[in-house]
């Protein structure tokens, strides 16, 4: 078989594998993809890419290997199919990293559990325990925090509190905002009254209030000093019992 016709084949392969049905190969990829990340079945979307990988892998190794017998015998062909083995590479490379880091994703964010791991959740009393647990589930659901459309409101309004709690008590209210970017500013005085914190959705209303006024950067941390960081350090109320009653109240719409 001449050289010549087996390029003829590898373009002729080509075409067949990559063009036939792109548009309806690629939305429904689109689909599965969106479906796959919503779920967190990183595991699928290992599948899908490795597969893909693998395809696109085997095309780049045989383009390769007539680019190399074209460029030995000269010729514009060898150039030719220099560029097309570099698209080839191009489209494997970037679905072998797909690959990896769906690779890597099952490994550290699959967040699925089975009923026994569900009803062993459950069963641990200490909400110092608890609460980290959960909140390592909300993470690994919304993708390290990179997908939090994926959370029901119940979930969201943990990763709220949670988020609060930690950061005032590590470096007050201006440090919370200034971390989370305004980003649950909306959402703090409906999460701290969903979970019956009065105290602390009295707090965050002020600190918003301070906030929105305009201040000066050292008047504005002085207010949140004086006015939040110290009544939110002495409050009555346990924000972590609070927020471990509030899940075991909503269970049914968490680890789900």
């Amino acid at each position: 078989m001449s050289v010549d016709l087996i390029i003829i084949l590898a373009i002729v392969v080509i075409y067949i594998l990559l063009l036939r049905n792109k548009k309806a190969k690629e939305a429904r990829m689109g689909q599965d993809y969106d479906s796959m990340m919503k779920e967190g079945n990183f595991r699928g979307l290992k599948l899908m890419f490795g597969k893909q990988f693998l395809i696109w892998g085997i095309l780049f190794l045989f383009g390769l290997t007539l680019t190399v017998i074209q460029l030995i015998q000269g010729g514009i062909k060898g150039w030719t199919m220099l560029i097309v083995t570099g698209f080839l590479g191009y489209r494997t490379f970037t679905l072998g990293r797909a690959y990896k880091s769906f690779k890597d994703a099952e490994k550290y964010l699959s967040y699925r559990m089975s009923d026994e791991e569900i009803e062993n959740f459950w069963k641990e009393e200490n909400e110092e325990d608890l609460i980290p647990r959960l909140y390592e589930y909300i993470q690994k659901k919304s993708y390290n925090f990179l997908k939090v459309e994926n959370l029901n409101e119940v979930e969201k309004n943990i990763m709220i509190l949670t988020d609060l709690d930690g950061e005032v008590n590590n470096g007050g209210f201006e440090q919370f905002f200034f971390n989370t970017r305004g980003l649950y500013n909306d959402s703090l005085v409906n999460a701290a009254t969903a979970v019956n914190a009065s105290e602390t959705a009295g707090l965050c209303a002020k600190a918003l209030n301070i906030i929105s006024r305009g201040l000066l950067k050292d008047q504005e941390s002085d207010l949140l000093d004086k006015e939040c960081d110290t009544p939110f350090y002495d409050k009555s109320e346990n924000l972590t019992a609070l927020i471990a009653e509030y899940a075991r109240k909503n269970k049914d719409s968490l680890l789900s």
